[in-house]
């Protein structure tokens, strides 16, 4: 059951973006968590909301060793989890 919670979370986010992809909402939330994860990025104008142009739009974001480590320990975290709830191992 839970699977098909996440996977209708997934067809709905998936809907919604493509009956309406640009949300003001998502986005200030996107940028907001970015620039908590990546204080330099706080200097683009998208965040600074002088920019209301789909042109300036942040396109990418560089790799960083702070970005690695946190996709690194969320893996981690998420895998152990996995495992503690099969019973493969203790807590």
């Amino acid at each position: 059951m839970q699977v098909r919670i996440i996977n209708a979370c997934f067809i709905l986010h998936n809907f919604i973006q493509t009956a309406q992809a640009d949300d003001p909402v998502l986005e200030v939330q996107d940028l907001e968590f970015l620039a908590y994860m990546d204080p330099d990025i706080s200097n683009h104008s998208t965040l600074e909301g002088n920019s209301n142009n789909a042109h300036d739009r942040i396109a990418s974001v560089q790799v960083t060793d702070q970005w690695t480590n946190f996709r690194h320990t969320l893996a981690l975290e998420m895998f152990h989890n996995y495992q503690v709830q099969r019973g493969i191992i203790n807590s």
